[in-house]
Parts: C-alpha cells; structure tokens; sequence
C-alpha cells in the first residue's frame, strides 16, 4: 500500500472503506467455508482422516470449475 508497484501509495484507513455489501459477502464467504470445514472434520470421524484429506483436496478443483462454468 505504501510502495506500489502501479497506481499512487494509499492509506491503510482506505482498505476499510468498503460497501456495507462486500461486507455482508465476506461475512457470508465465512460462514460456507466454516459450514464446509465443519463437515470435513465431522467426515473425518467417519472415514479416515487420509480419505478426509483427499475429499477436502478435491473441493479447491470443484471450486476452480465452478467459478468458471459461473
């Protein structure tokens, strides 16, 4: 913020000048990764935490594909 590498340096007080909406987006972004972590771990009791691992791996491909099929 202070030496970037384009555009003029800007305060750190101007990283909390958001919208009341991206707000309630990140408050929102929180709580479905919170809701997806939570049935991971609860995943883990049931199966091995090795298999646990590998389904919670495979949720940043089905991301990845569903940020661009959006």
């Amino acid at each position: 913020m202070y030496r970037p590498f384009v555009g003029q340096p800007t305060s750190f007080a101007a990283y909390f000048n958001g919208s009341a909406r991206d707000h309630l987006m990140g408050i929102l972004g929180g709580m479905i990764w919170n809701v997806g972590m939570s049935f991971s771990i609860l995943a883990a009791e049931k199966a091995s935490p090795a298999i646990s691992y590998g389904l919670g791996q495979g949720v940043t491909i089905v991301a990845a594909l569903w940020g661009i099929y959006i």
